[in-house]
């Protein structure tokens, strides 16, 4: 809670000094940033496969859009979403930004680390994706990624922080799409014969109302008796 108030209210004055923040160190704030950044690692980020996978809709739109137009069929000037951090940082996760080379743990607090929540998680989080016509150019369709009004890298892209031509753009997509959301949330047959196996356990555990009253009532009669 402490914590909380330190850092809300920095963000919202900055330039002014908190109470909240008198009780910790200039280390005790690392520590305990580093500890979000831990849980939003494992919890929206790189730590888990599924966090990132289910991501992949939100690309999936933004490429058919960019087709529909690329292919001559038209569609809408702009596309927006309005969503919480953690859609962004998991869409961000799915396209590779921000992965260190070693997984995150809590016996590596990396100073130098790429992940970072509260620099790309923070309030008004923002990503956007824009499709560029260049008829003069060799390459005439580009696609930029820009995330907190900054141009950000894509792997696979020698245009860097310019962006992607149209075919880079779809050989980047193309590892992850299309999207099959059935697919990556469904249990595999050992995971549902572990969930049973939980469901009739707990039904086991717990007596049914009858037998409760039913065990009062004898307890009861030998208490009197």
């Amino acid at each position: 809670m402490l914590y909380n108030g330190c850092r809300y209210y920095q963000a919202w004055s900055p330039t002014l000094p908190s109470a909240w923040c008198v009780a910790f160190t200039h280390h005790d704030l690392k520590v305990l940033e580093y500890n979000q950044d831990l849980k939003d690692y494992y919890e929206v980020g790189y730590g888990h496969n599924i966090n990132y996978q289910m991501a992949c809709p939100l690309i999936q739109d933004a490429f058919q859009h960019f087709r529909s137009v690329v292919e001559g069929e038209g569609g809408p000037k702009g596309v927006f979403y309005f969503t919480h951090s953690v859609a962004l940082l998991t869409m961000m996760t799915r396209l590779g930004l921000y992965q260190d080379r070693h997984p995150l743990t809590h016996l590596n607090l990396d100073p130098t680390r790429q992940w970072r929540t509260s620099l790309h998680g923070s309030f008004a989080a923002n990503v956007a994706f824009t499709l560029s016509h260049c008829p003069q150019h060799q390459h005439k369709w580009w696609v930029s990624l820009v995330e907190g009004e900054r141009g950000v890298a894509l792997e696979g892209c020698e245009g860097q922080e310019r962006g992607c031509t149209w075919d880079e753009w779809v050989q980047v997509v193309s590892r992850f799409l299309p999207c099959n959301l059935t697919h990556i949330c469904a249990l595999n047959q050992h995971q549902q014969q572990q969930q049973q196996q939980q469901q009739d356990n707990h039904h086991q555990q717990k007596p049914a109302p009858i037998s409760v009253l039913w065990g009062m009532l004898k307890w009861l009669v030998t208490l009197f008796i």
